[in-house]
């Protein structure tokens, strides 16, 4: 598949953290998606309240200058929650508090207006002519949406390769899964996370 997607790390492993972890999270989700996606340079945001530079709470003030001056990401600077599907990012470094409220209201939003645009669509019957000749490109819409297919949330940072599925995935899912893991140890994921990070001890 060829749809777009962002990386959002944390999603709620760490609910609090340091600036040291918050440029560490953005690091290893930019090499992630470089081995398993084959993405040549991930374009890295911070979650924050707007995007100038001096927005945002102290950790998040005091995390820009790490991200802006780290050789081992492209850091695009802050970026708002209402921009995630944007099409701009990459990958989104954030606390994993955030980041869990981040992507389940984002998937609150979807399922909603899929319900609503359900509900429209079986109003009358002139809807349901234009749903009808629009049926191909409304399947398309809930394939993008679907998470089946696109594997599983890649836990970061342990010595070996591990995926955490969906618990109501089906089978596609799972083949997702495995198609993430296959990639990422084949491309050398955790040698490269290793490459990564000696940049932050100079």
């Amino acid at each position: 598949m060829n749809h777009h997607f962002v990386a959002v790390c944390d999603s709620g492993a760490s609910s609090e953290c340091a600036k040291e972890e918050l440029l560490q999270f953005g690091i290893m989700a930019s090499e992630y998606l470089k081995k398993a996606y084959a993405i040549a340079s991930p374009r890295v945001a911070l979650l924050n309240i707007g995007t100038e530079e001096g927005k945002g709470d102290t950790l998040r003030k005091d995390a820009y200058p790490l991200f802006k001056n780290s050789p081992a990401i492209h850091f695009v600077g802050n970026m708002e929650a209402r921009e995630l599907t944007s099409r701009d990012y990459d990958v989104v470094a954030c606390d994993g508090f955030s980041g869990n409220v981040l992507i389940k209201s984002t998937e609150g939003t979807g399922i909603g207006l899929l319900k609503l645009l359900k509900t429209t669509f079986f109003k009358n019957f002139k809807n349901k002519m234009g749903a009808l000749f629009l049926k191909k490109d409304i399947y398309a819409i809930k394939d993008l949406m679907d998470y089946n297919n696109y594997g599983g949330a890649v836990m970061l940072g342990l010595k070996k390769i591990v995926i955490k599925g969906h618990g109501s995935g089906n089978s596609a899912s799972v083949y997702h899964c495995l198609e993430q893991a296959y990639n990422a140890a084949k491309n050398g994921l955790n040698d490269s996370l290793k490459d990564a990070f000696k940049t932050l001890e100079k």
